[in-house]
């Protein structure tokens, strides 16, 4: 509970409030059943794919961080896929520990849950994308974006 309230907390600061505390009674409606944790699929020196089919996005999300954390540590670079990861929230928020000196890409694909304007039928996912690149002066820049209706021309931008 205390990590998905820390990311509802990064999204209110972000300003994307669409994200954030509001998804409360969303969350407590769809319920918190099912394994926290993904299953990893397969795994070589430089891929991870993890099933999250079971999990809750935003416990998966932040497991797969810690995975990465600890695969960086020993080596540069690494790949982690997650299969039907939902509900992440802000990608930014899962980019930020990985980037202190890595180039960082993470993105999702989502369900369905955009409509065509006066469409009936959910045809697109919101995929969202989050772009972390760190300077030689250590600070960062993270770039987050999604086409989610809710946030559409909005990218939110830091630099650290």
């Amino acid at each position: 509970a205390s990590e998905i309230l820390n990311q509802f907390m990064y999204a209110e600061l972000s300003e994307k409030k669409t994200h954030g505390l509001i998804r409360i009674p969303w969350l407590i409606k769809k319920g918190l059943q099912g394994n926290f944790k993904p299953k990893i699929i397969s795994q070589s020196k430089i891929l991870t794919r993890f099933d999250c089919s079971k999990s809750i996005g935003y416990i998966a999300a932040t497991n797969i961080v810690d995975y990465l954390q600890m695969k960086l540590k020993k080596q540069s670079f690494h790949i982690a896929v997650a299969n039907e990861i939902f509900p992440t929230g802000v990608l930014g928020y899962y980019a930020q520990p990985l980037i202190k000196d890595n180039l960082v890409i993470v993105f999702g694909t989502t369900p369905n849950l955009v409509k065509f304007i006066d469409g009936k039928e959910k045809v697109l996912g919101t995929n969202p994308l989050a772009i972390g690149l760190s300077t030689a002066e250590k600070e960062y820049i993270l770039v987050d974006i999604t086409s989610a209706q809710s946030s559409f021309g909005n990218i939110l931008y830091f630099q650290i």
